[in-house]
């Protein structure tokens, strides 16, 4: 008798479970809003691009919720210690748009080889509204988890600085001449400009073959340098010395100017190579 009362016990126990579970409703997991826009990423690390090259960095802002029926429009304000124009370029700066029965949108900044050395810089992007009145900014109820986007720019270039002395070379197209000039002192006058007392030194006797030109027509410049390292030398007024122009390659320790001159009548260039 007592196996029997057991038995029945535990199959009134089954019964009710099984009554239970079938009334129950299953939990649900939908998400119900409120609904919001972010960005999908807060942060990215790029570098500048190189010479003929565009790099675009694509930022993509998500709308976590339904589709809706009509565009989209996120507002964006921009800070940071990168320069537009100089450091980046952003097109429609400020505003970005979900196409109605998207979820997501791209923001999209170009960054600019501008030959600077630089620090490190920063692009600061933060989301400060979006039309809709079932949206809002960010996830958390004050706006700011996913509101903000930080881009920073690394820098590829290297510190122009002019070194006090540097071994020369030329070549010269018209005679087809190479000429090793040896070492050559380099003055910093202390007013931005550059002075080399005789950059070619004997060229002119070299390139002709005449002898009797050692020790004569000097070329003594005096050079500026931009901070993207351009090289600039001034023309002599009145004389023979046509100036040039050139170009520092700061992290080979190289700076390439071609001058001018038209010691025998008609000009032509010479290409001068100092190196470190």
């Amino acid at each position: 008798m007592k196996k029997l009362i057991n038995k029945l016990f535990m199959a009134g126990a089954m019964l009710s479970a099984m009554t239970f579970n079938a009334c129950t409703e299953p939990e649900s997991n939908v998400f119900e809003g409120p609904y919001y826009v972010r960005f999908s990423t807060s942060s990215a690390v790029v570098s500048e691009a190189e010479e003929g090259e565009t790099i675009t960095n694509n930022i993509s802002v998500h709308l976590v919720g339904p589709a809706q029926a009509s565009d989209v429009t996120v507002a964006y304000e921009i800070s940071g210690s990168a320069e537009s124009g100089s450091d980046y370029i952003l097109a429609n700066a400020g505003t970005v748009t979900i196409p109605a029965g998207e979820h997501f949108a791209t923001i999209s900044i170009t960054t600019v080889n501008n030959d600077i050395a630089e620090s490190t810089e920063t692009i600061e992007l933060s989301l400060t509204s979006v039309d809709g009145a079932n949206l809002r900014v960010g996830q958390d109820d004050n706006g700011m988890l996913g509101a903000n986007f930080t881009l920073t720019i690394n820098d590829d270039d290297c510190p122009i600085v002019i070194a006090s002395s540097y071994t020369v070379s030329f070549t010269d197209p018209s005679w087809a001449a190479e000429y090793d000039r040896g070492s050559v002192s380099v003055t910093d006058n202390g007013d931005g400009t550059y002075s080399i007392e005789n950059v070619w030194g004997d060229f002119v006797a070299f390139a002709t073959g005449e002898a009797s030109y050692e020790g004569s027509f000097p070329y003594p410049i005096t050079f500026t340098v931009d901070a993207s390292g351009n090289v600039t030398v001034p023309a002599v007024d009145g004389d023979w010395k046509g100036g040039g122009a050139g170009k520092v390659d700061a992290c080979n320790g190289v700076i390439t100017i071609v001058l001018q001159e038209t010691l025998f009548g008609s000009a032509f260039p010479v290409t001068v190579v100092l190196s470190e």
